[in-house]
């Protein structure tokens, strides 16, 4: 078998180089690899598209943005993608049965094990973990402008900043054409994975594999009082809140009274629509996996 592995040297904020030369003495004894460091995200998809071409896996190093990039450029090809988790964050690799240990990274790699995942999309971008308008996508434009060096941590702080400075929106939602009442929303997101933000539970039940998107709602929530409620997503009970709804999904229209903020796998969109028309496609890509 043969893999190719293409590393952003930017992951976890440029503090990854050296699990990358670890990587580089686990696999010394593998044959027919190729390790290439990617010098943007351009250079990041050109790469990934030859790969595709030549080797039997793709091996993404990197976070979820670089994830999720490769994973884009091998969709419709005969290659799979593999996954390094080298970022602060590494939700996707979660969904997968990944952690940060180098060597239990590798050693999945080795045996091979498979499965698809469906990939979503959302206009003109793609998704393989989590999509959010509103409070997530605001939260996640703080926590990447945000010096604080650990993952979650950062998130939290991000959360807290992002809370007394937003505001509440409208949006008319169809969920696989039913279409809902119409309320104030702080915040949508279209889940593919069960978290976001290293930690936080987004969707408890959601994974990449059962062809079914979970669309978050939450509701208007006092400024007050939603710091408080934040650490059920740590525990996964945010079901317990009134504010909270979760539909599963194969696909999703939101009409927004405005632009809102957004994110897609951690990646800031910057976007004056405020219509959006989101599509799981089931099965898309073979994935090796715990």
């Amino acid at each position: 078998m043969s893999y190719c592995f293409l590393y952003n040297p930017s992951s976890n904020r440029n503090r990854s180089y050296n699990s990358f030369l670890k990587l580089k003495e686990l696999t010394a004894d593998w044959r027919d690899t190729r390790f290439i460091s990617t010098e943007s995200r351009l250079h990041l998809k050109s790469e990934a598209k030859k790969a595709a071409l030549r080797y039997d896996t793709v091996v993404a190093c990197g976070g979820d943005g670089t994830v999720r990039d490769v994973a884009v450029a091998l969709l419709k090809s005969e290659a799979n993608l593999g996954v390094i988790p080298l970022g602060s964050g590494n939700d996707f690799s979660k969904s997968i049965g990944l952690d940060k240990d180098l060597e239990r990274s590798v050693e999945v790699l080795k045996r091979r094990k498979t499965r698809y995942i469906s990939v979503g999309k959302c206009n003109d971008f793609h998704f393989i973990n989590t999509l959010g308008f509103g409070f997530d996508g605001q939260t996640n434009r703080y926590a990447m402008a945000s010096k604080v060096r650990f993952g979650s941590l950062r998130y939290a702080l991000s959360a807290l900043k992002a809370n007394f400075l937003r505001s509440p929106f409208k949006v008319n939602i169809s969920i696989d054409g039913t279409l809902l009442d119409e309320s104030d929303w702080i915040m949508i997101t279209a889940a593919n994975g069960r978290v976001e933000g290293g930690n936080f539970v987004i969707a408890q039940d959601a994974n990449p594999f059962d062809e079914l998107l979970r669309i978050v709602m939450i509701r208007s929530i006092s400024k007050g009082l939603l710091p408080f409620l934040l650490p059920l997503f740590l525990i996964g009970k945010q079901e317990w809140l009134p504010y909270y709804e979760c539909r599963k999904a194969k696909k999703a229209f939101l009409e927004f009274n405005r632009p809102v903020y957004i994110h897609t796998d951690g990646e800031q969109i910057t976007s004056n629509d405020t219509k959006f028309d989101i599509t799981l496609y089931p099965k898309s890509l073979e994935v090796i996996c715990r």
